[in-house]
């Protein structure tokens, strides 16, 4: 474990994916990087009353659950009358990586976006980038996907995509 990463072992993070294996796969990678403070929930209707018993600090969320899927819950999260409920990042981690659901997903408020399989070292610096700047959407994909950050202009952050906040494909 590096240091880098010594600030964030203390957060409180929510796995929503309805596949077990998932979730087990992605709370085997958060205590490889030292956070401890785990909750699960397997659809998007149960993940809000954990996420209002349990608020965590971040929430790592798949789109395709019923019967609540992803960007439902995203938006339910973001419309909640509980503040603090509303401004929790959740990074989507998802197995869609073509552009329409990853402006769909942007649309409804994520703060991230990872594409299944996730490494290790791309979810530690998705959390990372997360609390760094909240509000800055950055996407991730394989290495054997497009390169969509090709289609900007230098300098551009994406905006002539479609999408809101920075956009950057990176792992």
């Amino acid at each position: 474990m590096n240091d880098d990463f010594a600030a964030y072992r203390d957060l409180h993070v929510l796995i929503i994916d309805d596949e077990s294996f998932v979730r087990t796969m992605v709370k085997q990678m958060l205590r490889s990087l030292g956070i401890i403070n785990i909750r699960e929930a397997d659809e998007g209707a149960t993940a809000l009353k954990e996420a209002q018993l349990f608020p965590p600090d971040v929430i790592i969320c798949d789109l395709n659950m019923q019967p609540i899927d992803g960007l439902v819950f995203v938006q339910m999260l973001r419309n909640h009358q509980n503040p603090l409920l509303r401004d929790i990042p959740v990074i989507i981690l998802s197995g869609k990586s073509d552009l329409a659901s990853v402006k769909e997903a942007t649309a409804r408020g994520i703060n991230g976006y990872l594409i299944k399989p996730v490494s290790l070292q791309s979810l530690k610096n998705r959390l990372m980038s997360v609390f760094k700047d909240p509000r800055y959407v950055k996407i991730s994909n394989p290495p054997h996907a497009r390169d969509l950050s090709s289609q900007a202009p230098q300098g551009n952050t994406g905006s002539n995509l479609g999408l809101s906040g920075g956009f950057h494909v990176f792992d």
